[in-house]
């Protein structure tokens, strides 16, 4: 033997055994850390968009008779991400009524805006009419059908 060389003992085919899973193991982690790493969630930083137009019914105050009907502009529209129970973002309609969310990246997606109430409900003043729609391709825009509000 060479001088300043020591001699390894032979352990045998449980180090080999040892050693293999802990490769696999490490290999398996970097592989699960990369793909998530590559997962991107709801939400803006992407190239997709979303538009669309709010109608509005105008009744008198018993709500008895339709005294108008239009596309409602400066109509607060709000944009969900995902599963999220808050909204992320706010635009007001357009004069034309119609409402855009810009940079969007893949995922599912809700929009809505605030009617009145037409139940008589005296706790309720307002609710939510919603719009769910999901981005599946980059640069997709996404125009939805008209959401129908009661002034």
């Amino acid at each position: 033997m060479y001088s300043g060389m020591k001699r390894i003992k032979n352990t045998g085919p449980a180090l080999v055994t040892f050693l293999q899973k802990r490769l696999v193991f490490m290999l398996t982690l970097g592989v699960i850390a990369g793909l998530s790493a590559c997962e991107q969630e709801e939400g803006f930083g992407g190239t997709s968009s979303v538009s669309g137009k709010i109608y509005a019914l105008d009744y008198n105050t018993e709500l008895t008779e339709l005294t108008g009907q239009f596309y409602a502009p400066d109509e607060d529209v709000f944009i969900v991400f995902g599963d999220d129970i808050v909204y992320a973002d706010k635009t007001s309609t357009f004069y034309d009524g119609t409402y855009r969310f810009d940079n969007l990246r893949k995922g599912s997606y809700t929009v809505y805006a605030y009617s009145k109430d037409t139940t008589g409900n005296p706790d309720i003043d307002k609710f939510a009419v919603l719009q769910s729609f999901e981005i599946t391709s980059n640069r997709q825009d996404v125009i939805l059908p008209d959401i129908t509000i009661v002034k």
